[in-house]
């Protein structure tokens, strides 16, 4: 297999693992203007001459804006085609919100339209399309009009990443609750990070990932946080180039943090249940996790015939971890102090999520039905 893609902004350090029968080849990330769009060209011209001369049998070709370059080689080479689709194009309608772009700046308009039309061509050609959630996936059938295979595949771990039982925790050590990915006030809010300060080193929070484009200002107040905190509760790990870095630190902890919006954002924000991958990373390892108070979520997270309500926060008796309303300190207190309480029932819950992982919610039987898609063609 030979991986062939460009950096991104404050991801520029991420690395694949070392395999035999994978080759990695990446551009440096160039940022927006001018630049970008001839930095795009090269990279596509690149990529078809790549493929003209080591002859691949399919193509995996990964969101929207990689369809132009993809159809390219396609139409070029005749290979097959799978599109994946991590991110979707915030408009539910087939049309409307790229015209009004075009309007504001042609340039920009123009590119879009581009990217839009060519992911409804390959949609329409692709051996199977795939993506994250299931609203996405009917939402992506109206917008392309494909009659092609779509099949909805979570973006959950392999077998291989799943831990050992992790250990019982010891009451008089703190909670150590844990953060990876991006880092912005939507999915880290900070006013969890002060109550987390508050508790005065009962709770202890790990950091790993990289800042939005948007959050400069919010990193400062984190870092505040971080060196005058006493004793020391927050530790920021940066960007860790290699994903086992991440869960040898993540297995240090006894839940995750893995909080959305309650309302608002864009289709993607809307539609992150089965997409992101943040709880079943932390449940693969036995970690238990902090979901926010939405009904997708609940659904999701905190199965079993009973879901109780406490003071600002749920569980339930089969449930994978506690959902809380992130944008209410008098939820998260509420939910913070449950945990410290019930620190036994916050192991079970990590352990009840890594059975799952193990048995079910894993990258091999969640894919079955794409693999056999690929093969039968």
């Amino acid at each position: 297999m030979v991986f062939l893609g460009t950096g991104a902004r404050g991801a520029g350090n991420l690395e694949f693992p070392v395999h035999p029968k994978i080759r990695v080849k990446r551009w440096r990330f160039v940022e927006g203007g001018v630049l970008q769009k001839i930095h795009y060209i090269l990279f596509g011209l690149w990529c078809l001459g790549y493929a003209l001369i080591w002859r691949p049998k399919l193509i995996y070709a990964s969101d929207p804006l990689i369809c132009p370059i993809a159809l390219f080689i396609q139409r070029f080479t005749g290979v097959k085609l799978v599109y994946h689709e991590h991110d979707s194009p915030d408009s539910e309608d087939k049309e409307e919100g790229i015209g009004d772009r075009g309007k504001e700046n042609d340039q920009n308009g123009i590119f879009q339209r581009i990217i839009m039309g060519s992911r409804r061509a390959v949609a329409r050609m692709a051996e199977v399309c795939v993506l994250p959630n299931e609203e996405r996936v009917e939402i992506f059938k109206r917008q392309t009009g494909t009659t092609r295979p779509v099949e909805c595949a979570w973006n959950v771990p392999g077998i291989n990443e799943i831990g050992p039982q992790k250990k019982k925790p010891d009451p008089k050590e703190p909670l150590k609750l844990f953060y990876g990915g991006s880092l912005s006030p939507e999915r880290l809010p900070l006013v969890l990070v002060e109550e987390i300060v508050g508790v005065q080193g009962a709770i202890q929070l790990e950091i790993v990932g990289y800042p939005t484009y948007s959050a400069k200002d919010y990193m400062q107040t984190v870092n505040r946080l971080e060196q005058s905190s006493r004793p020391k509760v927050i530790t920021y790990h940066g960007v860790l180039a290699e994903r086992k870095d991440l869960l040898q630190i993540a297995d240090q902890c006894g839940a995750a943090l893995c909080l959305m919006p309650m309302k608002g954002g864009d289709l993607n924000m809307r539609t992150m249940a089965g997409a992101s991958n943040k709880p079943f990373d932390a449940m693969a390892r036995g970690l238990a996790v902090v979901v926010s108070d939405l009904e997708e979520w609940k659904s999701l997270y905190l199965p079993g015939k009973k879901l109780e309500r406490g003071d600002g926060y749920w569980i339930s008796d089969m449930g994978y971890g506690i959902a809380i309303n992130p944008e209410s300190r008098e939820s998260i207190r509420a939910g913070l102090e449950w945990m410290l309480n019930n620190r036994e029932k916050i192991w079970e819950m990590g352990e009840r999520g890594r059975q799952k992982i193990q048995k079910e919610w894993n990258y091999e039987g969640k894919n079955k039905q794409v693999f056999r898609r690929i093969e039968a063609n």
